[in-house]
């Protein structure tokens, strides 16, 4: 099957190509393969094929089968060899033959070698005699009849022989005129030399090819031709035959041409644009310096054949060869095209690129642009549509609801969460007034008022009711804030949120609160389920309710309390009741009529009493067993009850279980005291009761028993009669103290029966009347003596326990200080190179890695603090600090690692959370950063969040709880009181699979409980974790502190010219604070340890001195002190040491010796900055 090659004017395309066709000759353009790609008019006249028949066509084809291998060797000629001519025979359109003279020639032809095959027809001295009148005829007839100047000359004597028509008329002449002269003898050619040159090449190759010559008409003007010539035999004799084709029009014009470009260019050279010209190939050939210097290819680029293609980029080039071929056919144009332009050195720029085409005779013959490097306009235009699009994001994903309005309070926009919390849609909301839309009818005038403040450039914060879509009630806390752009209000921007939980939670814990108090204060059950209903009537229907209790021994259930509008029941038996189902299942019901009667006809319970519409039970739990029920019912409305008051109920039954035991307890406590006498005659511990006058009154027998006496021998007895009379007088000093209700506890030695001694611990309780006047003493004596004998022992441990614990602590302090040391490098390194602007990719390592040495070092500090737990030695300080910027902080520092996890991190502020408080920042940060490692090490998806509260503030205090919730695995119910012991997890699994030391909890509790407070957990299994503590701060004067952790933000010409001498042995360390002064305009000097740095001190003045503490040779302790004794100004230069030991004996053996502060390694470079100001400024 013939290939399809696509259909093209290569005579048009091609310049190299673009006379050709007007050649009489016949003209095959060829695949290297030797298909034919087109051919010239003469050839389809000639044979009488269309181009159609002759494309794709191998080329002997068209010729007799005789002569196909002749043509097949002729064309597998080697390349670079010289082909000789081949002599074919081929069938006109008439019938009659065509002899060819073939040559053929290379030609590029869209940048692939292709071949040019040249058939001229020729019939002397080759053909039979029969052949020759016809051939030879048909010679004269195309001779004749063609445009080209065309003329045939006797080879030896160059006369004229013969001319055709065209040539006589384009050059004056008539025939006579010509006939027998020469070109010389006529002087048609203008330049002589050339002509010579002509003739020499002739001779030589017996034919000339495209020769581009000057001759004059016989007026003497000039015209311009491209000459060639062959040598033919004619009538036995060789001659010459010539064909001038005029090209005097296409010359002027590219004389012009040349003028316009010549000029163009030098224009070109001025101007700071990058342009080109290009052939339709794309292969450029002019550029100016300015594209030279902006892409960096050379002109020896250009030369070597660059093109305009190889400026693009890979993946864009295909479309831009689209466009560019129909901006060649002018079938669209599509100005300025867009790309990515590669530099010679792979750099790349985006840029926009104007293309005009350069026509040559009414046809396109190549292109030329303007370029223009558009990388800023980009930048700033990606820039501002990122910002755009993440304005609109935070908008959109905002668990707010979100509104902008005009200054007439008309709605602009409104976001997702408005929508769901409003139930409008926004083609509903935008261009209807806010206030008459959400806002009920009663709190309008209260909502245009504010609409009117904020309208004057007032932000106010309120919480309010408004009104949703269907008509229900929503409780809203609501931020109104204007829009100011130019000093001009132009709007304000509105958000609301959903507070109904809040409140609903409020109402509840208040209603918790006066059920707790009501344990107390009532008298019995019967006075605490009145309350109980009261309260719940504040939320619910309470109208048919009762609280049932089970009794497991006998499957009974009683009704201590029971209200309902239909029904009396007192006691049942549990059967198949719904109670029963309740109790048996465990689980809290939500039931309408329907699914009571499917659970009945399933055999699940059998209803007893009235029919309801809708049926609500919830289990009473204590100590994880079920006591009983709650219960609501509704015989009118199906819909009285929710989901949502079942989970309220189910919240207030724990309670309520609780206050029924607390009160079943107290009942049975008033039942079991008479049970306390048998209780004192069988207990181990000695009892004894004691008048004012220290007579005993009453002994049990194990006190007895532990004198050896029988107990009526005890009683009566004077404490005197068995004891020493040191002790005797003790307790008659305590006994004058019991008077006012003292209890006590002490030692003391008690005489036995025999003499001997035994050691005693007594626990001594004043004994009031009715009219609380102190009649008796009781005592409980146990026997200590084996506790004695074993206390030395104890002691001996406890010695050796401590000297354990100091080695410890040495240990940590030494590993501490090794690994501190290196982290110093790792975070100092990462914080310069964060510094220097590095890529977006750069970028997102370099923080993954500040993130990862930041967490080493809280692990580090875990393990320490723990220690100093242990040790009793934590101390918390007292300084201002913005609580905002450290929880945002924290938030911040999670987000990579949020991003790598494919999870959502989230920070909430309550609006009246103070920003600035004085408190402990590090430790607040070491707690939440435990618990917030944690949320995100055990999720795998949904979101973690850190929120932050005012529970309760006076003038001195604000109480500000802080929660961490998470949606991750969760903790089982059975672990979840171990949780925070040290090296505790949840499971074995769980260390396997999440790591960790298990003692971020521990740690968390112990930081906790020193600032008397606690941590609590809520969980279930694969439902995730909340964890919440509540700390007081005390109320801060500052309205503003200058963040110093961000490097970025801070200003640090005040060290610009101070002297500073670093001593440092650790080079790297060295190098890193030596990089940071630097940038902070300090001169540095330089010193590995103490003596260097006395020699430093000797020679030059200094302002500070930064001293590292360990170091060889002479360390820093000792290089203080002897500045501090004998060097000159060595009692006011201000030394700051830096030391990677964060134990407290090193910090306070550091202030001792002389030191002015401390800079802990690794040292964040904005508190080393605030240090030295702070010192300098002291």
């Amino acid at each position: 099957m013939r290939p399809t090659i696509k259909k093209m004017n290569p005579w048009q395309e091609d310049p190299q190509l673009y006379d050709l066709p007007h050649f009489l000759d016949l003209l095959f353009l060829l695949t290297p393969e030797g298909r034919i790609v087109t051919a010239n008019p003469m050839v389809l006249s000639r044979t009488g094929r269309s181009h159609a028949e002759l494309e794709g066509e191998p080329f002997y084809r068209i010729f007799p089968d005789y002569q196909h291998n002749d043509i097949k060797k002729w064309l597998e000629n080697p390349s670079g060899e010289p082909v000789p001519a081949l002599y074919l025979k081929l069938e006109s359109a008439t019938g009659e033959p065509l002899y060819l003279h073939c040559s053929q020639t290379e030609r590029t032809y869209q940048q692939k070698p292709h071949r040019l095959i040249r058939a001229i027809e020729v019939t002397e001295g080759l053909f039979p005699d029969t052949e020759k009148s016809l051939a030879e005829e048909m010679f004269f007839k195309a001779f004749h009849s063609n445009p080209a100047l065309m003329a045939i000359s006797n080879f030896e004597n160059s006369q004229y022989i013969d001319v055709n028509e065209s040539f006589l008329k384009n050059l004056g002449y008539s025939r006579d005129e010509i006939i027998g002269h020469t070109s010389s003898e006529l002087q048609l050619f203008v330049d002589l030399v050339q002509s010579d040159k002509f003739l020499k090449k002739l001779r030589k190759l017996s034919k000339v090819r495209d020769f581009e010559v000057t001759v004059k008409t016989r007026s003497g003007e000039p015209r311009y031709g491209l000459f060639s010539a062959e040598t033919i035999m004619l009538r036995g004799q060789p001659c010459l035959l010539t064909i001038i084709n005029d090209i005097t029009d296409r010359k002027l014009v590219e004389e012009e041409l040349e003028i316009s470009e010549r000029r163009f260019r030098e224009l070109a050279e001025m101007l700071p644009l990058m342009l080109f010209e290009a052939r339709l190939d794309g292969t450029i050939t002019f550029t100016n310096q300015f594209a030279f210097k902006t892409t960096r290819y050379t002109p020896g680029d250009v030369k070597k054949g660059l093109s305009f293609f190889d400026l693009i980029d890979k993946k864009e080039l295909p479309e831009i060869r689209k466009t560019l071929k129909r901006i060649i056919r002018r079938e669209s144009d599509e100005n300025p095209l867009e790309c990515t332009v590669i530099r010679k050195d792979g750099t790349e720029f985006a840029a926009q690129i104007f293309i005009s085409l350069i026509f040559h005779e009414n046809k396109p013959a190549g292109f030329r642009g303007v370029l223009i490097d558009i990388t800023e306009r980009k930048k700033n235009q990606e820039e501002l549509e990122t910002e755009k699009a993440y304005l609109t994001e935070l908008i959109e994903s905002a668990p707010e609801a979100i509104v902008l309005v005009d200054n007439e309070s008309t709605i602009l926009q409104i976001n997702s969460e408005f929508e769901r919390l409003f139930g409008y849609t926004r083609k509903e909301a935008i261009g209807k007034n806010l206030d008459r839309l959400v806002t009920p009818g009663k709190h309008l005038k209260q909502a245009e008022k504010i609409t009117s403040k904020i309208a004057g450039g007032k932000r106010i914060e309120l919480e309010t009711k408004r009104v949703r879509k269907d008509g229900s009630l929503v409780d809203v806390s609501i931020l109104g804030t204007p829009i100011i752009v130019n000093n001009t209000q132009i709007g304000v921007l509105g958000i609301y949120r959903d507070i109904t939980q809040r409140k609903k939670a409020e109402t509840v814990q208040r209603m918790v609160n006066t059920i707790s108090k009501a344990v107390i204060t009532t008298k019995n059950l019967e006075e605490l389920f009145v309350v109980i209903k009261k309260e719940l009537s504040k939320l619910m229907d309470t109208s048919n309710f009762f609280i049932a209790l089970y009794d497991k021994e006998n499957n009974s259930i009683s009704l201590p309390f029971f209200r309902d509008e239909k029904d009396k029941f007192n006691n049942i038996p549990a059967g198949k009741t719904i109670t029963s189902y309740v109790i048996r299942t465990r689980k809290s019901v939500l039931l309408k009529a329907a699914d009571m009667k499917k659970l009945e006809e399933e055999g699940k319970i059998e209803l007893v009493g009235t029919n309801c519409k809708v049926w609500m039970g919830v289990p009473l739990r204590s100590k994880k067993e079920v006591i009983g029920i709650i219960s609501l019912q509704n015989y009118q409305d199906a819909s009285a009850y929710s989901r949502e008051d079942l989970d309220i109920l189910e919240f207030i039954a724990d309670q309520i279980g609780i206050a029924i035991e607390w009160k079943k307890a107290e009942s049975e406590l008033h039942n079991s005291l008479e049970k306390y006498r048998a209780v004192a005659e069988t207990t181990i511990a000695g009892i004894g009761i004691t008048d004012a006058d220290e007579n005993l009154t009453y002994v049990n027998a194990a006190f007895a028993e532990m004198l050896g006496y029988d107990p009526t021998e005890l009683t009566g007895k004077n404490l005197s009669a068995i004891t020493t009379h040191e002790k005797y007088q003790y307790f008659r000093e305590q006994t004058t103290k019991r008077v006012s209700g003292l209890k006590s506890q002490y030692e003391t030695t008690f005489i036995r029966k025999d003499g001997t001694p035994v050691e005693t611990l007594v626990h001594a309780s004043p004994l009031f009347d009715e009219s609380r006047h102190f009649r008796k003493t009781l005592a409980v004596i146990i026997d200590i003596s084996r506790l004695k004998e074993t206390q030395e022992e104890l002691i001996r441990a406890k010695e050796i326990a401590e000297e354990a614990a100091r080695a410890k602590q040495q240990f940590l302090s030494t590993m501490s200080h090794e690994i501190r040391t290196p982290m110093n490098a790792v975070i100092g390194m990462t914080h310069l190179l964060l510094q220097e602007n590095p890529r977006p990719d750069q970028m997102e390592n370099l923080h993954s890695l500040k993130f990862s040495s930041e967490n080493l070092l809280v692990l580090i500090n875990d393990v320490l603090d723990y220690s100093k737990i242990e040790a009793g030695k934590i101390v918390f300080e007292e300084v201002d600090f913005n609580l905002h910027s450290l929880l945002e902080g924290l938030r911040q520092s999670f987000v990579f690692q949020a991003s790598d996890k494919n999870i959502q991190i989230e920070c909430h502020i309550e609006p009246d959370v103070p920003k600035i408080v004085i408190g402990d920042p590090v430790r607040l940060n070491q707690v939440l950063i435990n618990l917030m490692s944690n949320a995100m090490k055990f999720t795998e998806q949904g979101k973690v969040s850190l929120s932050a509260r005012v529970v309760g503030s006076d003038k001195k205090i604000t109480r500000i709880e802080f929660s961490v919730s998470d949606t991750g695995i969760g903790i089982s119910p059975d672990i979840i009181g171990e949780i925070f012991n040290s090296f505790v997890q949840a499971s074995p699994d769980t260390t396997r699979k999440y790591g960790g030391t298990g003692l971020g909890l521990a740690i968390c509790k112990q930081l906790l409980r020193l600032k008397h407070s606690d941590i609590h957990v809520e969980s279930e299994p694969e439902k995730g974790a909340r964890f919440y503590f509540i700390l007081a701060f005390m109320n801060s004067t500052l309205k503003h502190i200058t963040d110093t952790d961000d490097i970025g933000k801070i200003s640090y010409k005040k060290l610009n010219g101070k002297k500073v001498l670093l001593v440092e042995d650790n080079e790297i360390n060295r190098l890193v604070a030596f990089k940071f002064l630097r940038k902070w305009g300090v001169e540095v000097t330089e010193a590995g340890n103490g003596k260097e740095a006395l020699e430093h001190l000797k020679k030059n003045a200094f302002d500070l001195v930064l001293m590292d503490l360990q170091m060889p040779v002479m360390d820093g302790y000792e290089a203080t002190r002897l500045i501090r004794s004998s060097m000159p100004n060595g009692k006011t230069i201000p030394i700051v040491a830096l030391t990677a030991s964060i134990m407290n004996e090193v910090q306070e053996k550091i202030l001792t010796s002389g030191m002015n502060d401390i800079i802990l390694k690794p040292f964040n470079p904005g508190e080393l900055y605030s240090k030295i100001v702070k010192v300098l400024e002291t």
